[in-house]
């Protein structure tokens, strides 16, 4: 309430994989824009499902040892996806970001990718609008703030 965003973006109910702390993150979010009528648009962070399944092909070619399979559902099909934003110009600090949290061992995989396997991972923010009160939002977007004053 007291900063009033206009957006506000978040894990999935599943948190995009199953991860606790992403769910509970999911449950947070949306109890905070149920009780606060905030924000003007409510987005689920996603991956497209055809780029998943690109990135652990191009993961499997640099690491012949790497055998993690993504089940069949993993990730979201393109056509779900409202929003993709281009963040290239920040991917090294995103890595770095990454590899500074303990937290994030679980994906130590992508961490140790070659830097264009990670351009190729972190380059693109994508997204799935779940809440939207702004009539003059387009239907894909590559600005969350798109249709905003």
């Amino acid at each position: 309430e007291k900063y009033r965003p206009q957006v506000l973006i978040t894990y999935d109910e599943n948190g995009n994989y199953g991860h606790p702390d992403h769910i509970q993150a999911n449950r947070i979010a949306l109890a905070a824009a149920d009780s606060t009528g905030i924000p003007d648009k409510l987005y689920y962070m996603t991956i497209p499902r055809e780029a998943a399944l690109e990135m652990f092909e191009a993961m499997k070619a640099q690491d012949p040892e790497f055998d993690f399979e993504p089940p069949d559902d993993f990730g979201t099909p393109m056509a779900e996806i409202t929003a993709a934003v281009d963040v290239s110009g920040y991917t090294r600090r995103k890595a770095k970001a990454l590899q500074a949290h303990g937290s994030q061992s679980d994906g130590a995989a992508f961490l140790s990718m070659p830097e264009p396997v990670q351009d190729m991972v972190f380059g693109t923010e994508f997204f799935i609008r779940h809440r939207n009160r702004v009539t003059t939002a387009p239907d894909h977007e590559t600005d969350l703030f798109a249709g905003l004053r």
